[in-house]
């Protein structure tokens, strides 16, 4: 599948500046996100795009075992535009719907809208590796919060954002039960959003 997205809804006209697209539901299909202005100073203050993804277990015989075990319910940009040598910080926040019995790893997939470079994977143990997902506890929040950055010099415009949960042991990513509701790309990632790089 390709990797290029279709526009999705911009956040409105005082951010259509900083996040190009915000995931409005459904899966993306094959095309090209257009040029849009950009900011080279972003101002803004932190932006938070709400998901509403649904995922539950996956095992080798089947796309989903049992009930739903998290939501992704939101992201959160700040800056909502990428800067180059300097951080994005991102916090996710996932409801807990049911026990995890696995330890899952917050996968995070930073990939070029244009396809010219490698994709930066910013996987990580959700909370630093201090709250692994088998000490979850039905119904909290968890607020995971990363950072990541790109550096200086790459001719890029922009990139999306996936993220999901996966089981290292077993490599496999829990499944998204509501795939028509949420953007993403088909194999269980979710599109966070499409940030523009800062020219």
């Amino acid at each position: 599948m390709s990797r290029r997205l279709a526009p999705a809804l911009a956040l409105g006209a005082a951010l259509s500046a900083c996040i190009i697209d915000a995931p409005t539901g459904g899966n993306t299909q094959s095309g090209s996100t257009p040029d849009r202005p950009r900011m080279t100073a972003p101002n803004l203050g932190p932006v938070t795009v709400r998901l509403g993804a649904l995922l539950a277990r996956a095992t080798p015989d089947s796309d989903a075992s049992g009930d739903d075990k998290v939501e992704l319910v939101s992201a959160t940009f700040q800056p909502p535009q990428l800067i180059p040598g300097d951080q994005m910080k991102i916090v996710l926040q996932f409801r807990v719907v049911d026990v995890i019995p696995e330890d899952y790893i917050v996968f995070v997939h930073v990939e070029d809208l244009d396809g010219k470079l490698d994709r930066i994977n910013v996987d990580h143990r959700p909370m630093g590796g201090n709250y692994p997902t088998t000490q979850w506890k039905k119904g909290e929040v968890v607020r995971d919060e990363f950072g990541f950055g790109v550096p200086t010099g790459l001719p890029i415009r922009g990139v999306n954002i996936f993220a999901g949960l996966w089981d290292p042991r077993a490599d496999r990513r829990m499944k998204l039960r509501n795939p028509a509701a949420v953007r993403n790309d088909g194999a269980d990632r979710i599109l966070l959003a499409t940030i523009p790089v800062a020219q």
